[in-house]
Parts: structure tokens; C-alpha cells; sequence
């Protein structure tokens, strides 16, 4: 049986995360002896036209849901909300839902 640390020992790992996003990733997968390729296939870039974004913000109390679908999301939400109202206090009865665990985690 293969020891655990060499259960993806020469196995190719293609990584299409955001650039920024794979280091954590690359050196867990070296740990485990994959070989991480580097692929980005996505790019994050500041919002140009921020009104349908402020819009919202200014308009909070008004959703019944926050559905947040990636960790960028988070960050960039809550970058925004901070330089509109000067913190992020989202309404209580706001109900927030995250997709996956890492975006679950970046907002507790």
C-alpha cells in the first residue's frame, strides 16, 4: 500500500485558479508528490462601473438574500461596502448563503 504523502506522486494537476489563488494549493499538492500546472483561465480585476454594485450596497435593507458564489465575491463585496459606508454591517434579516466551504469560511 503507498504511503499516503505519495498518494498522487507523479500524477499532473492542472490548476485554473486565479493566479494569486494557487500558491497554498501548489505546495499542498507537491507535498502530496503531484506535479501542479499552472493554468490560470481566470483573472480578477476591479469593477470599472461600480454603480450597479453601489446601487445594491445603498439598497441592502431591501434583499431577503446574499447568495455568495466564490471567496472573490466576499472580498470584493466587502472591499466596496467599506468604501461606501466606511464598514460591513450587512442587515440582520439578511439571510447570507455561501457556495463552498472556502467561501463559507471567508465569511465567518
Amino acid at each position: 500500500m503507498k504511503d499516503s504523502k505519495d498518494i498522487l506522486s507523479g500524477k499532473r494537476v492542472v490548476l485554473t485558479r486565479a493566479l494569486h489563488q494557487n500558491n497554498k494549493f501548489v505546495e499542498l499538492l507537491k507535498k502530496y508528490g503531484a506535479i501542479p500546472i499552472i493554468f490560470p483561465t481566470i483573472e480578477i480585476h476591479p469593477i470599472e462601473d461600480t454603480t450597479l454594485i453601489d446601487e445594491a450596497i445603498q439598497n441592502i435593507s431591501k434583499f431577503d438574500y446574499i447568495i455568495f458564489t466564490s471567496a472573490n465575491a466576499v472580498e470584493i463585496l466587502h472591499n466596496r461596502f467599506i468604501q461606501l459606508t466606511g464598514s460591513f454591517v450587512l442587515p440582520n434579516k439578511l439571510k447570507i448563503i455561501a457556495v463552498g466551504k472556502s467561501t463559507a469560511n471567508i465569511l465567518s
